[in-house]
């Protein structure tokens, strides 16, 4: 039955016969070598499950390299049981005892076959059991891998973006991820040479490459390759890759931005418009092509056009705290004649929306008013003054907004007097 079962390779076979060994069914000379390999394997584990505190004081204290290598190929081998048996725990205090050695017990050194970095040694051939088990373990469990991928130098960062690529596991992905994060520089090599081959990949893979690109440090090539998928097609991609601009202080981070504002994407579109505020004080040239966006015509297709009102409002919103004196007048003018336009229902900007629902041109109204609040001169306070005086849903923000103005500018006259 013995060779039966293992000349037909059947699955599990070593487990099962091992167990008929437990069990006192057949004896250790009746088991097939492998078999009988496995078994002294399971007892080492047992051993050092029992004794930990002593293994890791002889590992950390190894005498001579006899000793060392003994050691750590004791530990390469009781690893995979300990990974079977969810004791991670021990994975992660021999993992520390490991390295500890390496950086601080000269006797490592002197081993040519463990060099400096005993912990690559023993964790050979071992990054797929890690892989698969991260797929499946608990979150709780995880950081032990997380914090183990962080003690293996290259090997970890290796074990944790295959975890990335090859896990169908979202929320593994996502704890991966993290664990890249915290890693920073080591990380950076890893990941600029994802980008650069990451053509083929799924979206959610290069977004999570991006994410990890702003955290870990700044650098040219970091920077090109964020900016090579700013025009991806999948739109959280988009997102990502102008968030990353931003956050690694890109050149061109606000011709980029501005671009964006055009996005097809709405989220992409109201993200973009918040990363104004980063960007301020805005070129000459940047104010140009906003005020150009926020009086172009509206698409003559209805949802088209309702995109196009959510945009000009995300812009128009976001204004209120990126102008500078210099463009202040120009921006102010752009936004209170799309107010003007709205209020009044003339021809023009806008006015094919409103046709067809009053929602999207009110919130840009409402907008706009907000806006020129904070950044409106005396030259807004006569169409706020027609509108506050209405009894339009506006007019109590239309006050507001005029006594702002109003506020700001007296503080900055001779005697306090309001040029309004």
């Amino acid at each position: 039955m013995v060779r039966r079962l293992i000349v037909s390779d059947v699955k599990g076979a070593q487990h099962f016969l091992e167990q008929l060994y437990q069990n006192n069914v057949l004896t250790f000379e009746e088991l097939p070598t492998d078999v009988q390999y496995l078994v002294n394997t399971l007892k080492m584990a047992r051993d050092v499950q029992q004794h930990l505190p002593a293994y890791v004081y002889r590992i950390v204290n190894a005498e001579t390299p006899d000793d060392a290598i003994v050691l750590m190929k004791l530990c390469r081998r009781v690893l995979p049981t300990v990974f079977e048996n969810n004791e991670w725990h021990i994975a992660l205090l021999l993992t520390k005892a490991v390295d500890k050695a390496g950086k601080n017990n000269p006797t490592y050194t002197q081993e040519s076959s463990l060099s400096a970095y005993p912990q690559g040694f023993i964790y050979k051939d071992l990054a797929n059991y890690l892989v698969s088990a991260y797929a499946e373990m608990e979150d709780t469990d995880r950081k032990f891998i997380d914090e183990i991928a962080g003690l293996l130098g290259p090997q970890g960062i290796e074990i944790l973006s295959k975890i990335l690529t090859d896990c169908d596991n979202r929320q593994a992905r996502k704890s991966a991820t993290e664990a890249l994060i915290r890693q920073g520089q080591m990380a950076q090599k890893w990941v600029i040479k994802m980008l650069g081959e990451a053509n083929d990949q799924p979206w959610f893979l290069v977004r999570n490459a991006l994410m990890i690109l702003r955290f870990v440090g700044k650098s040219e090539k970091g920077i090109d390759r964020a900016r090579s998928f700013v025009s991806h097609a999948h739109p959280r991609v988009r997102d990502e890759a102008l968030h990353t601009m931003l956050e690694l202080k890109a050149g061109d981070a606000q011709e980029l931005v501005i671009n964006a504002l055009a996005d097809p994407d709405d989220k992409v579109q109201w993200r973009t418009a918040n990363a104004l505020v980063e960007l301020a004080p805005l070129s000459e040239a940047s104010i140009a092509r906003i005020i150009q966006l926020i009086q172009a015509n509206a698409p003559e297709e209805k949802e088209a056009a309702s995109v196009h009102s959510r945009k000009v409002c995300n812009i128009i919103r976001s204004l209120a705290g990126v102008v500078t004196i210099d463009n202040i007048q120009a921006v102010e003018a752009a936004v209170l004649n799309v107010a003007q336009m709205i209020n009044s229902q003339k021809k023009g900007l806008l006015q094919r929306l409103k046709k067809s629902s009053a929602s999207p041109q009110t919130a840009i109204l409402s907008a706009a008013i907000a806006t020129l609040g904070k950044i409106g001169t005396p030259q807004s306070t006569a169409f706020l003054k027609k509108l506050a005086g209405s009894k339009t849903a506006q007019a109590q923000a239309a006050r507001k907004a005029m006594q702002s103005i109003q506020s700001r500018y007296s503080r900055h006259q001779p005697g306090g007097t309001s040029t309004s």
